[in-house]
């Protein structure tokens, strides 16, 4: 019996797949720096303004570093 899928389009579905691979890591990353600063904002001593000021620093950060 002969192959249905050409190797071209099984080549591609794997490229979508890593694509959606990355997408999914990525949206980890966010959402792990996203609880990053909310941990920060509950674990801050100082006034409200000053815990915002600071905890913001975390959002501005890069989630690949």
């Amino acid at each position: 019996m002969h192959n249905l899928m050409s190797f071209n389009q099984l080549a591609g579905w794997n490229s979508s797949l890593d694509n959606v691979k990355l997408s999914l890591e990525r949206s980890n990353q966010e959402s792990d720096v996203i609880n990053d600063y909310y941990d920060c904002l509950i674990e801050c001593q100082d006034d409200q303004s000053t815990c915002k000021r600071i905890c913001r620093e975390i959002l501005s950060q890069d989630p690949e570093e």
